[in-house]
């Protein structure tokens, strides 16, 4: 495996994500084998005989040559992506918190002040692709970040500082060099934002960066304090977003395509790569594989037998042509192609026996907002179910069939443009809620 490179934010034992954006949370390259940095991990910790730990034994800290201040090492097969770390002395310890490790493929760079305005002190970034760690200092703070695209190909920005833990609900801007907004990121499958835009014309262009409170508050002004730190990542290059199917069979190795931009001829259809779920742990509901996107890509695990999606089955009498009847664990898969698109799946039910029902979509990593409902065979509702919890958009429910025959189960986005992948995984449960028997899943997927 390539080096990998180090990099912020660091979410510190106190519960501040610090970033490495100034003074001495810095970061530097190290020795050949692998990679060094320097951080604070928080600014009331770091007293003698503090250590600290991480979930991978290439990652290990030393004192360094300040106060509060760590040396961290990486070694060349330290896998890159999320990895908790924890600090301890004789008080206590830390709970466990988040440091990333960046691709050796991309670039890092950190925010320097000032960068607050878009067209007269953007800080400008040599080259694609970067992630840059930053930070917005203080309320009313915005950074900007200028870089040239080639035209032709697609703008990648995403942001992580939700997900970090950072407390705000962060946006992303991508104007031209005469400050006209092009693009708009602000929810993706969680709070963070991303922007997926075709460059038309070479040139230069801005990203800014924006941090809104979170919790809400009653105005909307631009928030930043020393705790509200993000990466940004922007790239050009070939960035996988989803895989077709989205899910294997567990403890198989399996092919998937990759999905996303700038895959070459093939449009949004990249190369497919090999899936190795033999290792997956028995309640584990998908597996992460790193790639040259900003983040790893996620992909479902399911038991049983696959079923494919037959179209037409926009409607129950469309749908009632093929029928489920679950005898075990069974995958259903298939495509929601345009806006408005429903999957509608018909299958068999037997009065008072409990199904619950699960979406997995966002979870997934995918830019669609589901719901669910079921319907009996004139159209009329009898289940329906919407966002799980704050901050998670698939639907969850718990069902009681009402009679013994066959129901539709209509499954489409929350609005009128379907973009993404919908995972649905359905179990029916007997009323003492025992280990039972009863398996079906099912996904569905509108082209990028």
């Amino acid at each position: 495996m390539a080096d990998s490179q180090p990099s912020c934010p660091l979410l510190g034992s106190g519960g501040a994500p610090w970033c490495g954006a100034s003074g001495d949370r810095t970061v530097s390259r190290g020795r050949p084998g692998g990679r060094d940095v320097s951080f604070n991990p928080d600014g009331s910790g770091g007293k003698d005989g503090t250590l600290g730990v991480a979930d991978h034994p290439g990652i290990t800290f030393q004192p360094g040559a300040k106060p509060n201040v760590f040396e961290v090492s990486l070694a060349p097969d330290t896998p890159p992506g999320p990895h908790l770390v924890r600090f301890h002395n004789a008080e206590g310890a830390s709970v466990p918190k988040t440091f990333m490790v960046g691709a050796a493929s991309v670039g890092e760079a950190m925010d320097a002040e000032p960068n607050d305005d878009a067209r007269a002190t953007a800080q400008a970034l040599a080259v694609l692709p970067v992630t840059v760690n930053g930070r917005l200092d203080k309320a009313g703070d915005a950074d900007a970040f200028k870089f040239t695209a080639k035209a032709g190909q697609w703008l990648v920005a995403v942001l992580h500082g939700y997900g970090l833990g950072s407390q705000m609900d962060p946006a992303i801007r991508l104007l031209d060099e005469h400050g006209t907004e092009l693009a708009l990121g602000h929810d993706s499958y969680n709070l963070d934002p991303q922007i997926a835009y075709e460059i038309k014309k070479a040139g230069t262009y801005v990203v800014q960066v924006l941090g809104y409170a979170h919790p809400p508050a009653a105005d909307v002004n631009l928030k930043g304090s020393p705790d509200h730190v993000y990466r940004l990542t922007m790239t050009q290059e070939p960035t996988p977003r989803l895989a077709w199917p989205p899910g294997v069979k567990r403890g198989t190795k399996s092919s998937v395509q990759t999905l996303g931009w700038n895959c070459g001829a093939g449009g949004f259809r990249g190369p497919a790569i090999e899936v190795d779920a033999t290792t997956a742990a028995p309640g584990a509901e998908f597996v992460e594989i790193m790639n040259s996107g900003p983040g790893p890509l996620r992909v479902a695990l399911h038991d049983g037998e696959t079923v494919l999606e037959t179209e037409p089955n926009q409607t129950a009498k469309e749908a009632e042509v093929n029928v489920l009847t679950p005898a075990g664990a069974v995958t259903w898969q298939g495509v929601l192609q345009t806006p408005g698109d429903e999957d509608r799946l018909m299958f068999a039910t037997k009065k008072g026996e409990t199904y619950l029902f699960k979406v997995a979509s966002s979870t997934l990593h995918a830019p669609l907002d589901a719901w669910l409902r079921v319907e009996n065979l004139q159209g009329t509702l009898i289940g329906q179910a919407d966002d799980a919890k704050e901050g998670n958009f698939d639907p969850v429910l718990n069902w009681k069939a009402p009679v013994t025959g066959s129901l539709c189960w209509p499954s489409a986005t929350a609005s009128s443009a379907a973009d993404g992948i919908l995972f649905i995984r359905c179990r029916s449960v007997p009323r003492l809620w025992c280990p039972c028997g009863r398996w079906c899943w099912a996904r569905s997927r509108k082209t990028l």
